[in-house]
């Protein structure tokens, strides 16, 4: 799995199981990939490729002028949380 793919990814399944159905992904053989793709990388790496994901689909100038935004980025920081795809800071 590279870059797009892990994005495209887990938009697909944050829009799905946050009730985009009709658009989302429903795949649960992916979302493990996703899952491990996302354990496998350092703190580092993971926080870096949150960001860029984070910052290309809810804070780019282009998604605030569609609407979405810093509340849209938490959702989805929470979605990770909540499907154990997030690396916890050192020290937590």
């Amino acid at each position: 799995m590279n870059y797009d793919e892990a994005r495209d990814a887990l938009e697909g399944m944050f829009a799905y199981d946050t009730g985009s159905i009709c658009s989302g992904i429903h795949n649960p053989s992916l979302k493990a990939q996703a899952k491990h793709y996302l354990n496998a990388l350092s703190p580092l790496d993971q926080r870096t490729f949150l960001a860029k994901i984070i910052t290309e689909l809810w804070l780019s100038d282009q998604a605030l002028e569609s609407g979405y935004g810093p509340e849209d980025a938490y959702e989805f920081l929470r979605w990770l949380e909540d499907n154990e795809m997030l690396i916890p800071k050192e020290g937590q």
